[in-house]
């Protein structure tokens, strides 16, 4: 197990599993900020409103789902 801080200042243990999952939340948190300023779907004109990084990560997250789901057809 891993030590982290914790907010009392004091070190806490973190499983891996836990980690997974703080991993696994903070790119749908980034994921979730961007499709909210983009009006929830990508149009041409959302990304206008984008950065060129946020349209790459906003399509990497579109293509990992299809892969997941059935891979290359």
């Amino acid at each position: 197990m891993n030590e982290y801080p914790t907010t009392n200042g004091e070190a806490g243990d973190m499983t891996g599993r836990q980690e997974e999952e703080i991993v696994d939340e903070f790119p749908m948190a980034v994921l979730d900020g961007i499709r909210c300023a983009a009006g929830g779907e990508l149009t041409p004109e959302a990304m206008q409103r984008l950065t060129a990084d946020e349209i790459t990560l906003w399509g990497y997250a579109i293509l990992r789902e299809e892969v997941m789901d059935g891979g290359f057809v």
